[in-house]
């Protein structure tokens, strides 16, 4: 969230960016997030959906991934919900994520 509050502040468009459990409101028990909220309105970033996506989990003990699908809307950009794989960290077992591998591969080659 950081990253987006300098992209809404510098006017800085990236040529694709992979946000993972992203939120822009509080997160119930986690208050320490509070400063991390974009209060700027996100539909003034202008994000290449095509080489731009959100990932989440159903099963993120942090995040809900209805906060990210949120932000996946009002960013217009898509939303890959994964079934498994908590806050994508290497303490939950998340050290290699091919899938991320290969969207690079497949959008960002060039």
């Amino acid at each position: 969230m950081t990253l987006l509050r300098y992209l809404i502040k510098t006017k800085k468009i990236p040529k694709g960016i992979i946000l993972v459990s992203p939120f822009d409101q509080q997160v119930p028990g986690f208050e320490i997030f509070d400063e991390f909220f974009v209060h700027e309105s996100l539909e003034l970033l202008n994000l290449d959906s095509n080489k731009s996506i959100i990932i989440s989990s159903m099963n993120d003990p942090i995040i809900p991934f209805k906060y990210s699908q949120e932000v996946a809307k009002k960013l217009q950009i898509p939303f890959i919900l994964f079934p498994t794989g908590a806050h994508f960290r290497a303490s939950d077992g998340m050290v290699k994520f091919s899938e991320i591998l290969t969207y690079i591969q497949l959008y960002w080659e060039n």
